[in-house]
């Protein structure tokens, strides 16, 4: 077998495999309704990744030289990087996550390993289908990381990971929802320290009233209603740790 000297090596990396839910039927929507709103809102999160994998790789964040790379098609967005980058990868599916949430899409993803090649016109490998994999089992709207990579970033700040009730490691897309101001600027809540971030209150209750919506209208598609019952319970997980006595939970 002749290796090819225009085809680049394959290498380990760490990949995000991100999908939009509902995808489908938004995008149905947007040309029934000709919904303009929403069809920039879903062209943006599918741009935004493709964007900051651009602007990365020039450096004006300090990430010189990054191998990151960022490919959007239909209702999907894969992430990836050398495989030393697992924080920022997480980093960068918790920003998107957040982002879709905050505009009441949500997502469901992968995070994992593997050899590939991931370029400006290719994405091929090993990398991307483990990452498929671990998504397609995520079943509920989280992002779940890779075992060996939990224990890699272990008491890592950036961002926040849990282990839900069936084993598995998820990004905690609550802890997206902050408000970063001047110091001083901070209302209080939870007494924290001057310029630190605050929790978004105004993006709690908007999320909330989006759960409670969809908990009515999918109740009688139970695979659809199991979703949005799942997201419940973590919503108010999350407004007990995050702002508490500020949102009313979701009556389950």
């Amino acid at each position: 077998m002749v290796n090819n000297k225009d085809v680049p090596n394959d290498c380990e990396r760490v990949v995000a495999y991100i999908d939009i839910l509902g995808f489908k039927d938004r995008i149905k929507n947007i040309y029934k309704n000709n919904d303009m709103g929403l069809r920039d809102i879903l062209y943006n999160a599918l741009k935004m990744k493709s964007v900051y994998a651009e602007i990365t790789k020039k450096g004006p964040f300090g990430f010189r030289d990054t191998l990151v790379q960022a490919t959007a098609f239909s209702d999907c967005i894969v992430i990836s990087d050398e495989v030393e980058q697992v924080e920022r990868i997480i980093l960068c599916a918790a920003t998107l996550a957040g982002f879709l949430l905050r505009n009441d899409i949500l997502c469901r993803g992968g995070i994992s390993t593997g050899r590939m090649i991931h370029d400006d016109r290719v994405l091929m490998g090993l990398g991307v289908i483990n990452a498929v994999e671990i998504e397609q089992i995520s079943v509920y709207p989280r992002i779940i990381v890779q075992d060996d990579l939990v224990h890699r970033i272990k008491g890592s700040t950036i961002t926040k990971l849990i282990r839900d009730s069936d084993g598995l490691w998820f990004i905690d897309i609550f802890n997206e929802l902050k408000i970063w101001g001047n110091e001083g600027d901070s209302p209080g809540l939870l007494n924290l320290p001057e310029g630190a971030p605050w929790p978004d209150i105004e993006a709690f209750r908007k999320i909330r009233d989006f759960i409670i919506c969809n908990l009515e209208e999918t109740r009688p598609n139970l695979r659809i209603y199991m979703k949005y019952l799942w997201l419940s319970n973590r919503f108010n997980q999350a407004i007990n740790e995050y702002a508490p006595g500020e949102v009313e939970s979701i009556a389950i």
